[in-house]
């Protein structure tokens, strides 16, 4: 997370294979796109919130382990990969919510969400050859994303949500962490573009892409967005209520169609 309280155990990467033996990252991506429902993007809503749930299209839920084309996908573990060694200052600890980049080859960026001594989030990369992922070919000396500045919806940290390839472009969404007092903290998605592979990411705005709003009022997540026939789509996570306990803090199905 992007800055509560003491810094936890390490999360570090791990790799698995499906049983074709074909490596890829393992992730939660269809753990998040099953908890997905849809309605229209927030922007196009305020002026139908009335009647968004009545055009809600019907949801179609994925079986675990299903690839979406009704195929069952069994992965193996093939075990640790990589985990901060706490010599970057911005890197102390965890490596969290891998994303995987094809750079050519066999040759792949992998993403992830590290922590500094302050518990704040920032976006590193290692690169590594997906045929021999336990050998690091090289470990990111600074920060893709770091923390916003003070008092801006990122100020305590910067977590990835995924990279989206649009032409030459790189849009990097992501979620931003702001500590506050009367509760533990607020999220909300910011966005950070590349104008081309070798071109570094830079804010779209120090404020957020998709901020909290009445649709989604308490903390907004851990973006996941597709790039199809021009248009984009993300699924995120939401909350309806705060709680005491972890349980009480109630999700909803969101689905957000952006163009």
């Amino acid at each position: 997370m992007g800055g509560r309280g003491k810094v936890q155990p390490y999360c570090f990467l791990g790799i698995g294979a499906t049983v074709g033996n074909k490596l890829t990252l393992g992730q939660r991506t269809l753990r998040r796109r099953r908890r997905a429902g849809c309605f229209e993007h927030r922007r196009e809503q305020r002026s139908r919130r009335a009647d968004v749930g009545s055009r809600r299209p019907e949801q179609h839920r994925v079986p675990a382990g299903d690839d979406g084309k009704g195929q069952v996908v069994s992965w193996k573990k093939l075990g640790h990969v990589y985990a901060p060694d706490g010599s970057l200052p911005w890197a102390r600890s965890y490596a969290a919510n891998p994303v995987a980049e094809h750079i050519e080859g066999d040759l792949f960026r992998i993403y992830f969400s590290c922590r500094d001594e302050k518990n704040r989030s920032s976006i590193g990369f290692i690169e590594i050859n997906i045929n021999k992922p336990q050998k690091i070919l090289r470990v990111a000396d600074q920060p893709v994303l770091a923390p916003g500045d003070l008092a801006m919806f990122d100020d305590s940290g910067a977590s990835i949500g995924c990279i989206v390839k649009a032409g030459d472009k790189r849009y990097l969404y992501y979620m931003g962490w702001h500590l506050t007092v009367s509760v533990p903290w607020q999220n909300a998605l910011g966005l950070a573009i590349s104008e081309s592979r070798d071109e570094p990411f830079k804010r779209y705005a120090r404020f957020p892409t998709v901020p909290l709003d009445e649709t989604d009022p308490y903390t907004i997540s851990y973006p996941w967005v597709s790039h199809d026939n021009g248009k984009f789509r993300m699924w995120y996570g939401s909350n309806i209520a705060w709680g005491a306990a972890k349980e009480d803090m109630r999700p909803p199905d969101q689905y957000a169609g952006i163009r």
